[in-house]
């Protein structure tokens, strides 16, 4: 176990480690009345993820500030540099806008209050199953205005309808090719990387937005253009 060894009574950054996972997380202290390498370990994070795991943990002091603010702002440095990695246990981090950014909660439990008060709040919208009188006053309006139509068309209509299409351009595989048609295709798809083997984009983080983004869409919304970039 790495301990800093000031003995002084400073704000601090930590960082833990578990052996094993290989998760780790970090965090900073300003509040301290003991030198750091004593009071992490009354401490024990404000993380309620973190508290439960905290003596599996190996924990260092990463550093030692003057000021809070310091302490704050490097260990926001820190969680924004490792953001996009899936190891990083911390939730949040401040961006450069000065907002917060909060990882998704996937696979989310909800509670039965929960779900009943959503349940509640989309009665009434559309989807809803209806009621006959409701059924009945839509159909008497959708007739109003015209109907939905014939179910079935007559001969008369289908043969208007038939030639209305005459001329038109088919889709490539709505009519049989020729052999020379089949082969000119061939070599156009040739070389073209397909499947399992299909070329993956590399992927960039937004260091504005820290999201994970394709090179080739980029530098169109993210970078120099994102819309979180602090305006000077």
């Amino acid at each position: 176990m790495n301990i800093y060894p000031s003995t002084k009574v400073r704000p601090y950054v930590y960082i833990g480690i578990d052996p094993m996972t290989g998760q780790f997380y970090i965090g900073y202290r300003e509040a301290n009345l003991i030198p750091s390498h004593l009071d992490l370990f009354e401490y024990k994070t404000s993380s309620e993820i973190i508290k439960p795991i905290f003596d599996r943990m190996n924990w260092s002091i990463l550093a030692e500030f003057f000021n809070g603010d310091y302490a704050f702002d490097f260990e926001q440095r820190l969680i924004f540099e490792n953001w996009g990695d899936p190891l990083l246990l911390n939730k949040n981090v401040r961006l450069p806008n000065g907002k917060k950014r909060f990882k998704a909660k996937k696979g989310l439990t909800r509670s039965k209050t929960h779900c009943d008060n959503l349940s509640k709040s989309l009665k009434g919208r559309p989807g809803r199953k209806q009621s006959n009188e409701e059924k009945e006053l839509r159909s008497i309006n959708q007739k109003a205005a015209g109907g939905y139509g014939p179910e079935k068309h007559s001969d008369k209509t289908k043969q208007k309808m038939a030639e209305s299409h005459i001329g038109k351009t088919a889709p490539w595989n709505s009519k049989p090719h020729t052999e020379e048609w089949k082969k000119a295709n061939s070599l156009r798809q040739t070389g073209k990387i397909r499947g399992p083997n299909k070329r993956k984009m590399e992927k960039i983080i937004c260091p504005y937005c820290l999201r994970n983004i394709p090179s080739n869409n980029y530098s169109q919304h993210h970078g120099n253009n994102c819309k979180l970039k602090p305006k000077t």
